[in-house]
């Protein structure tokens, strides 16, 4: 079984909210038919990363996958309880990028540290997108030493926005984060996950025929499970 994680990057319903788009399998779907295995996908739109680490964790109590592979999202959103995972047993996963009605009737709300950012450009908020990033790396250090705990195979993709921080910051976040140096890079596509050290991220790699409103469309799910599939086929051999 392959369990997949993600944003609306990966939400198997995404194009629900968009009639004039046909439904396409997402990345998920293409790289279980790839490796021959069943698959859950658990992308939820307007996810965190530290959402998806929640998610993973309540999906993977009881029984536990052969593999789990993540496409990350943007690194300034920030979960506010409930956790998604409650989201989708209370059948409440939102489709659309907002919050719904029915969210916030459940008291579900969605700190956006990107507005917070781009509508205060100033110094003061550096140490904040700072520790942001920190706790960015903190999931994805708590995701992998789960797996390997488990014996969980798991590939990691920087799907959505790279951390971007002022240069002295990016260069203070590599000096001085405990977990960079723990990570199996190797298992991770777009790392260092900076734009000015040399991150990447799979939306600034899609051509325009790869993308609608603003999603990757078919081209650009199939884009995405070629880098799952070339990585997981380069870090396991079976």
């Amino acid at each position: 079984m392959l369990y997949g994680y993600g944003c609306s990057f990966t939400n198997e319903h995404f194009e629900s909210s968009y009639p004039d788009v046909d439904p396409y399998p997402k990345w998920p779907e293409l790289v279980s038919k790839e490796l021959n295995l069943e698959y859950m996908n658990f992308g939820l739109c307007g996810i965190s990363n530290d959402e998806i680490r929640d998610t993973f964790l309540d999906t993977t109590t009881t029984v536990k996958p052969k593999i789990a592979m993540f496409l990350f999202t943007q690194w300034e959103r920030v979960k506010i309880l409930p956790t998604s995972y409650t989201r989708i047993k209370l059948g409440k996963n939102c489709y659309d990028s907002g919050m719904c009605d029915n969210c916030k009737k459940l008291g579900f709300y969605k700190c956006w540290l990107s507005k917070l950012f781009h509508e205060n450009n100033n110094k003061n908020m550096d140490k904040l997108r700072y520790y942001q990033a920190i706790n960015n790396f903190r999931v994805y250090y708590e995701i992998q030493e789960f797996c390997k705990h488990n014996n969980i195979k798991f590939i990691m993709v920087q799907g959505l926005r790279a951390i971007n921080l002022e240069f002295e910051y990016s260069k203070k976040l590599f000096r001085n984060c405990p977990y960079i140096d723990l990570l199996d890079t190797n298992k991770m596509w777009g790392f260092p996950f900076a734009f000015n050290l040399g991150g990447q991220d799979v939306y600034r790699e899609m051509k325009k025929e790869e993308i609608i409103y603003g999603h990757p469309n078919k081209l650009g799910q199939e884009k995405i499970a070629k880098i799952f599939i070339e990585l997981y086929k380069k870090n396991y051999k079976e």
